[in-house]
């Protein structure tokens, strides 16, 4: 099983070299796992498995606190511009050169803050259903349900079913991801929330000239449409597009229309 050590500091980290023409790293979203990419990584492998000529990586790492990566977590740790540095990092240790980004919900938040940090790294980015570059402010109610969702397994569940469109609740590969997510480090549950409270990109998106293409599910309940049309209208090279009959998670609802997205798009 394979980790990076960074500092203190033990990040898990799934990299399978020659599966893609370029390499390509994904970032997830909060409370979530490498596991939420799997489905779009056999997509893009059967679309490219008759080519012999594959020179990139398919890469996956789970930042600080989630899946199997563990560490220390302060306030600052847990800064979207610090889960960046990770990436960063890992990418260098990997070896991975003009890294294609594909972030999902925080994780498009984590996959701009890499963009700005290190321009020259990377050469394109596709959003899924992201953050918005102003962040989020929970209320009240809502560290209420991330403290329930901490201490009750089955009331996490129910929550997560409804960031997935259509999800079976009872199938093997949802609770799997469940299981990931309640066995986050317990400073997570509050400690992104609060790291969301803080995050204003707005003024730094005209910074990213990489073109980016944010796609939000047209059903998505969870994060409004609107900040992502506006987060593509404020990058110098960023595109919009709707994706119909989708909610918040193609990637888990419809790995093979996301794996064909990123196809178009980056290649």
């Amino acid at each position: 099983m394979p980790f990076m050590q960074s500092k203190e500091k033990t990040l898990h980290y799934d990299l399978r070299p020659l599966s893609s023409p370029e390499d390509v790293l994904f970032i997830h979203g909060n409370l979530s796992s490498n596991k939420w990419w799997e489905p779009t990584m056999v997509e893009l492998k059967a679309q490219w498995e008759e080519d012999e000529t594959l020179t990139g990586s398919l890469a996956a790492m789970e930042w600080l606190g989630c899946g199997k990566s563990r560490g220390p977590i302060t306030v600052e740790t847990l800064q979207m511009k610090e889960l960046a540095k990770d990436y960063i990092q890992f990418c260098h240790t990997a070896g991975l050169k003009n890294v294609h980004l594909v972030g999902h919900s925080t994780g498009g938040l984590i996959a701009l803050y890499c963009l700005l940090l290190e321009p020259g790294l990377f050469e394109k980015a596709l959003l899924l259903d992201p953050v918005g570059a102003k962040g989020i402010q929970f209320g009240q109610e809502m560290y209420d349900a991330f403290s329930q969702m901490k201490a009750d397994r089955e009331f996490c569940a129910s929550v997560m079913a409804g960031t997935i469109r259509g999800v079976q609740p009872e199938d093997p590969q949802f609770q799997a991801l469940v299981d990931d997510a309640f066995q986050v480090q317990e400073e997570i549950w509050h400690g992104v929330p609060d790291a969301l409270k803080q995050v204003d990109l707005y003024q730094h998106l005209k910074d990213i000239p990489h073109p980016v293409m944010v796609l939000h599910g047209e059903f998505d309940t969870l994060l409004p449409m609107a900040e992502s049309q506006a987060l593509a209208k404020g990058l110098p090279s960023g595109q919009f597009k709707k994706l119909k009959g989708q909610g918040h998670s193609t990637n888990m609802e419809n790995p093979g229309l996301l794996a064909q997205e990123i196809i178009d798009f980056f290649f």
